[in-house]
């Protein structure tokens, strides 16, 4: 002990054990025994001294009576009072164990209720904000519909004299547009926010409940705590659109009340070989060949494929004439409307929109123009070429279609036309 070595010493010498109580440099430990059993049980007891349990086991082993009698004359009293001092102490120390066990096990089942708790309030967040997007969604044909009156109002303003109050109207709508569809993104942003901040302390806390010996099992972790909240792929809305809306500076203001637009004048000829027509109830574009003998139907030429067709089923397709046609005067206006793609191809709608290789918002945009122009030129049918693929931009197109208030109808093509790859599309006039 002088020169502070580490010396482990086992002893049955209770003047022994009294050292190592009251000194400072020693520490007492023995190991635990089973009295009903009378086996070791090999746990270690830090600070508890042992004590002998040879005349136990002798009485257990079957010796005499008498033996063990004489034995115990033996002990001396004070030895016989260290040993129930002893007994006494292992009991106490085996009820403190038994007392930090099942605090122990209290705090951990108290730590997996919060953490439950915590999982389930996040999961339910989760669901408020998901059933609210779906509401989003399904407020989409509403947004149309008002797409639709800003058609209109921006029609009028083409058409009609421009006056103080339209302008007012016009902006007006815009603006109560925009904060709407602002304030309803900015609601959800700020919720998705908020649970993502909520999930990130829960797997703070989980960690620190992990360093500390908490172990969670599958039974009481919920299958939505190991899943982070994903964010959905964010739509262009029609508040983005509006966003194009400027307004014109005073300078130029002249400028655009001067600007006409001169409208080609239409003429629709007769049927004869070389004109392009309009064929059978799919509105398939093809080129007049030769009339059959029958003197009923004509040979028409698509692509590669030549077939007959009714005369009844032909329409030819209007050609641009050469005449001065109507100019329509612009007035004065404090906003026009600015198309992305008004500045891409000319000002007059396609028979057939290929969108083919185009991103979804590109293609949506594209298939908006396309109607517009169809609506100004009073343009009833055509076709959109937008592939098989995957079916995103099949369904996307469709779903815009669907929702347009002036599409009459759309179907498929036929399987020799391109089947489920081509769409033909029907505008009221």
């Amino acid at each position: 002990i002088e020169r502070k070595s580490f010396v482990i010493v086992t002893t049955h010498h209770g003047i022994l054990k009294n050292y190592g109580y009251t000194n400072h440099s020693c520490v007492n430990a023995s190991v635990e025994f089973n009295q009903k059993t009378l086996s070791p049980t090999y746990r270690l007891m830090m600070g508890v001294p042992g004590e002998s349990h040879a005349i136990d086991i002798a009485q257990h082993s079957g010796l005499s009576k008498k033996l063990i009698q004489k034995a115990k004359e033996y002990i001396s009293t004070q030895q016989a009072d260290v040993s129930a001092l002893i007994k006494g102490l292992t009991a106490k120390h085996e009820e403190m164990d038994a007392l930090i066990r099942e605090q122990k096990d209290a705090r951990d089942k108290l730590a997996i209720k919060e953490v439950e708790l915590s999982e389930r309030e996040i999961e339910a967040k989760q669901r408020e904000i998901e059933l609210r997007e779906l509401e989003a969604k399904q407020n989409f044909a509403s947004l149309r519909e008002a797409r639709s009156r800003l058609e209109n109002l921006v029609r009028e303003l083409r058409e009609g004299e421009i006056t103080r109050e339209k302008n007012l109207k016009v902006r007006q709508f815009i603006k109560e547009f925009e904060e709407e569809a602002e304030k309803k993104e900015s609601q959800i942003e700020e919720e998705r926010l908020a649970l993502e901040k909520q999930q990130d302390a829960l797997k703070e806390k989980e960690a620190f409940f992990a360093e500390n010996g908490i172990k969670f099992t599958k039974e009481s972790r919920h299958s939505n705590s190991s899943k982070s909240y994903k964010k959905t792929k964010r739509r262009i809305s029609n508040t983005e659109a509006l966003k194009s809306a400027k307004p014109i500076p005073k300078e130029e203001n002249d400028r655009y009340a001067k600007k006409t637009f001169e409208q080609p004048k239409k003429i629709i000829p007769q049927l004869a070989p070389g004109v392009e027509v309009l064929a059978g109830r799919e509105r398939r574009k093809g080129t007049l060949v030769q009339k059959e003998k029958n003197g009923e139907s004509w040979s028409v030429q698509f692509g590669a494929i030549r077939m007959s067709v009714p005369t009844r089923q032909l329409q030819a397709l209007p050609q641009e004439g050469t005449g001065s046609g109507q100019t329509q005067a612009i007035q004065k206006a404090d906003y026009v409307l600015e198309s992305a793609a008004s500045s891409e191809g000319d000002s007059r709608p396609q028979f057939e929109l290929r969108l083919l290789g185009m991103r979804y918002e590109d293609a949506i945009k594209s298939l908006e123009r396309q109607i517009d122009l169809c609506t100004i030129t009073n343009f009833a049918n055509f076709s959109i070429i937008h592939g098989k693929g995957s079916g995103i931009l099949q369904q996307g197109v469709h779903d815009y279609l669907s929702h347009h208030p002036a599409v009459k109808d759309f179907h498929f093509a036929r399987p020799e036309d391109g089947g489920t790859g081509k769409t033909y599309v029907e505008l009221h006039t």
